[in-house]
């Protein structure tokens, strides 16, 4: 290697670095604490759906912003091949649900309310993380790996967001939402994102 392809290489290795310390604190940047994201937000409409443990299996528990339980969620234990996960109120009746219901591509996933489907997001093959929402028109964007979501309406209107927060003992999603009557929805779309990701681990 010359004197010129060793400089030429230098500067290619210094990009590189440059470009990953730069992707993890833009990370950084997004990703706090969950109080952090509450105090920060301006929405009045917020839920936390917080990890049980750090196991997947063992689910999540869903808090208003006042810290007040609101609802369960479950992934199942025995999945088959046919990864799901649940929705459960306080009372633990089931209200909806998120499963793989075709491995076609990269798997799409059905999400339904009260045993009625409201629609899918498939997974695309890309070298990005890329979900496709089907559902009212809505339009589902996110970063690289999906942990800050951004769902918008078939007109751009910001319908929810969601941003994963992590600490020493658990993840969990804050969830902010435009309008407290599509919080059922924004809950099941986050179930999906994370399904897609861990599947029933």
């Amino acid at each position: 290697m010359n004197l010129i392809e060793k400089i030429l290489a230098k500067a290619i290795t210094e990009k590189v670095r440059t470009a990953a310390v730069l992707t993890i604190s833009d990370h950084m940047e997004s990703t706090h604490s969950v109080d952090a994201l509450i105090n920060k937000s301006t929405s009045n409409n917020i839920l936390v759906m917080k990890r049980r443990s750090n196991s997947f299996k063992h689910g999540f528990t869903v808090f208003d912003g006042f810290n007040n339980k609101k609802y369960i969620v479950k992934p199942d234990f025995l999945s088959f091949g046919r990864p799901c996960i649940r929705l459960y109120n306080i009372e633990n009746d089931e209200i909806g649900k998120v499963g793989l219901t075709s491995n076609a591509g990269m798997g799409t996933y059905t999400i339904s309310l009260d045993g009625k489907v409201l629609g899918t997001v498939t997974r695309k093959v890309s070298l990005k993380m890329k979900l496709e929402l089907n559902l009212n028109g809505w339009h589902m964007d996110g970063d690289f790996l999906y942990y800050n979501i951004t769902v918008t309406d078939i007109n751009g209107n910001q319908i929810m967001k969601s941003n994963k927060a992590f600490s020493a003992s658990r993840e969990s999603y804050v969830i902010q939402m435009t309008n407290r009557q599509h919080e059922i929805i924004c809950l099941l779309l986050v179930m999906a994102v994370e399904i897609i990701l861990h599947g029933n681990e």
